[in-house]
């Protein structure tokens, strides 16, 4: 019995792996209200499933996080809040959103 569940488990299709975490991390984040939860359980579920242990996973979230890539992005990520913050204080960003409204509805 557990041979037959093990070869279900490990001959499942990638693509139907995925779809099943998707599902997985929406009924995730629906109990728990927070969508990085749902995020952590289901690449967890799915690093496991794909036959890497948790140090494993582990090394690959390290690389992944440490990389320069990431890090660029992170600040890019971070300036454009920033920057979006300092307008909305000054009032820019009421009036650019006014100034594109109004070229929109014409």
């Amino acid at each position: 019995m557990l041979e037959l569940i093990y070869s279900i488990i490990t001959g499942t299709p990638f693509i139907v792996r995925i779809f099943i975490v998707l599902a997985l991390i929406l009924a995730v984040n629906k109990l728990t209200g927070y969508l990085s939860i749902a995020v952590l359980a289901g690449s967890i579920i799915l690093g496991l499933w794909s036959g890497f242990n948790l140090q494993q996973l582990g090394l690959i979230a390290w690389k992944r996080f440490s990389s320069v890539d990431n890090i660029f992005l992170l600040l890019v990520i971070f300036t454009v809040i920033w920057l979006s913050s300092q307008m909305s204080e000054t009032g820019i960003m009421k009036e650019l959103v006014d100034s594109i409204r109004s070229r929109v509805t014409k």
